[in-house]
């Protein structure tokens, strides 16, 4: 993106705005405060992230998905409307096989190597628990633990399409979500919490804002902590399948795409009678 692409895109936004179109931006992350790890820091750079600031600014109306971006922005001077990611059901028909073994399978997933900050606290609960557990990754894995290569399984990314069948196929006791502490994750929404509540899955996620509220097991970042958590529920089964179903019921409950359409759809057409959705409970 130029200088001149930046100028000739908002001269199109003006103009077409002046023949009666209504733009609407949404933000799904804090990208002023993307972790230095994260390759993506190199693409917003300073000028590309005045050139986003611009068209929000010529925006009719901003959406973002969670209540502490719409913070951080209000700090730079945009009003922002929050609307939370939630999950299309037609996508998640599937279901893992639930097969009976004796030892659990603990899985983690995400976009590869942007999440390296996030997964350094696995290496050391991985190397505690390689010898009761199994462990699944799909996307990606955590540093140094390449001497452990044939006693962990990992998947590939696969295409979003794919992506719900592929969770669903791992067939999972329990999911890990771990994130580390800086604003660019505290600013972040649940949806992977939200992916594995689809399948029933149980999860233990770090103690930190996009988890807070949710019927998951938060646990400060501190592998001791961790692993803990982790040999409590493997000796469990039955308290482990009762957490996932309450997660499912949770996100089945308020965070589908159906409970929140008239709330989408007022922002989008600039209505004043915006509804808001029901608040997600633990029902």
């Amino acid at each position: 993106m130029t200088e001149r692409n930046v100028a000739f895109d908002l001269t199109l936004l003006t103009a077409a705005k002046g023949h009666g179109c209504r733009f609407v931006h949404d933000l799904d992350d804090l990208l002023w405060a993307i972790p230095l790890d994260n390759p993506n820091v190199d693409f917003f750079t300073p000028k590309i992230l005045e050139t986003m600031s611009a068209h929000m600014a010529a925006c009719d109306a901003l959406t973002v998905s969670t209540e502490r971006l719409a913070s951080e922005l209000h700090r730079r001077g945009f009003q922002a409307a929050v609307v939370p990611n939630v999950l299309e059901p037609r996508d998640w028909l599937v279901q893992p096989r639930r097969t009976s073994r004796s030892r659990l399978r603990v899985g983690w997933y995400g976009q590869y190597a942007v999440h390296v900050s996030d997964l350094a606290l696995l290496s050391a609960i991985v190397r505690e628990l390689v010898d009761e557990l199994d462990f699944v990754f799909l996307g990606d894995r955590p540093a140094g633990l390449g001497d452990l290569d044939a006693r962990i399984e990992y998947h590939a990314a696969v295409p979003l399409s794919m992506f719900p069948a592929m969770l669903a196929a791992l067939d999972l006791d329990l999911v890990l979500a771990p994130l580390a502490h800086n604003a660019f994750n505290e600013s972040k929404s649940s949806l992977p919490i939200l992916q594995a509540g689809m399948l029933g899955y149980a999860v233990i996620a770090s103690a930190i804002e996009p988890y807070y509220g949710i019927p998951v097991t938060c646990v400060p970042n501190v592998p001791a902590l961790w692993i803990a958590a982790i040999r409590e529920r493997a000796h469990d089964r039955s308290s482990l399948q009762c957490e996932g179903e309450t997660l499912r019921r949770f996100v089945h409950g308020s965070l589908l795409v159906d409970a929140w359409l008239d709330r989408y759809l007022a922002i989008w057409t600039g209505s004043t009678s915006a509804k808001h959705a029901p608040e997600p409970t633990f029902v």
